[in-house]
């Protein structure tokens, strides 16, 4: 599966392209975002996402999920968003199980 997006969400429109694969009940996915200023013309960064999950019955999901954002250090972004650390690189790794019913 590979797919292109384009979302708008306020102030930050998110390019991502999407590609997944299905192998021997896992389903691994990778992300690309690319955020931008909508008004203003600006970059706020980019991130990877890397994802595998798994189904073990009709009521349980498993997954590892991996982000790594980089803040894209140009002068504005830097002045908007440093107060808040959006501006930094953050990586972040997780494991989660999921019940539904």
């Amino acid at each position: 599966m590979r797919r292109m997006a384009r979302l708008s969400f306020g102030a930050i429109r998110d390019k991502a392209a999407i590609a997944g694969y299905g192998l021997s009940g896992i389903q691994l996915s990778g992300v690309y975002h690319r955020f931008l200023s909508d008004p203003d013309s600006y970059d706020y960064g980019y991130e990877w996402n890397l994802l595998a999950e798994r189904s073990f019955s009709s009521h349980f999901l498993a997954g590892l999920k991996w982000a790594d954002y980089h803040a894209d250090h140009n002068a504005t972004n830097l002045a908007r968003n440093s107060a808040a650390s959006q501006a930094f690189d953050l990586t972040r790794f997780w494991v989660y199980l999921q019940f539904s019913y």
